[in-house]
């Protein structure tokens, strides 16, 4: 919080290899804000915006769930997954439903440059936090995300047959 405080927007992770600036009597009252959030449970993740998955910088906040450590696991297998697949298959197109803040298929799209990943949520709030998150990471044009219900937005002709995904 003291680099919020500073003005400086990184996750708690992101924090350990930050040195702590100074803070100005101004900064340091921001300071005692947060830490006026934090006591009243406001989660850690939406006090600074941000939230590591995966070794990537998210933002984060009401729009979505919170990226968990423990989804991390899933996310490490679903890139083993793809890995292997893209080595026998070349260029392959994922998809990533109920993505809330896209954590999932943008760290898949992120490590692995030969997926395209395709994402939905029905949330038009979490579709606007995974296009932030996807704009932050400058990876708009291998990762698109549509509001929807479960697979529904990809039943046209723009998916069938054409880019066959894989549902990891």
């Amino acid at each position: 919080m003291w680099l919020i405080a500073a003005g400086l927007q990184v996750s708690a992770e992101g924090s350990l290899n930050v040195a702590l600036p100074d803070l100005t009597e101004k900064q340091i009252e921001y300071l005692h804000e947060l830490i006026e959030l934090r006591l009243n449970n406001t989660p850690l993740a939406h006090i600074t915006k941000r939230q590591t998955f995966m070794g990537i910088e998210l933002l984060s906040d009401r729009r979505a769930l919170i990226p968990r450590k423990e989804t991390e696991l899933l996310g490490r297998k679903a890139l083993e997954l793809s890995n292997r697949i893209v080595k026998s298959k070349g260029k392959i197109n994922v998809i990533d439903v109920c993505c809330g803040s896209g954590n999932l298929g943008i760290a898949i799209a992120y490590y692995n440059p030969d997926c395209y990943v395709y994402a939905t949520d029905i949330s038009e709030e979490a579709v606007e936090l995974t296009r932030d998150n996807i704009n932050l990471l400058k990876l708009s044009k291998r990762v698109k995300v549509k509001q929807g219900n479960l697979l529904s937005v990809f039943e046209t002709d723009d998916y069938y047959e054409k880019n066959r995904p894989y549902y990891l």
